[in-house]
């Protein structure tokens, strides 16, 4: 997904009338995965110990 495919896809969303926050993000998800293939992109992840 090109960024210009997700700025399309969230003005879809948007010109339904009934979207919420959690509309928008399964879009996010889709962008970030596209954009940052090494990373683990997870839409509302458990809550974990962050140890350094």
């Amino acid at each position: 997904m090109t960024i210009l495919e997700y700025v399309e896809a969230l003005n879809q969303q948007f010109k339904t009338g009934i979207s919420t926050e959690h509309s928008y993000r399964p879009l996010l998800q889709g962008l970030l995965t596209e954009l940052l293939p090494d990373v683990a992109v997870t839409n509302e992840p458990q809550r974990i110990e962050w140890r350094l």
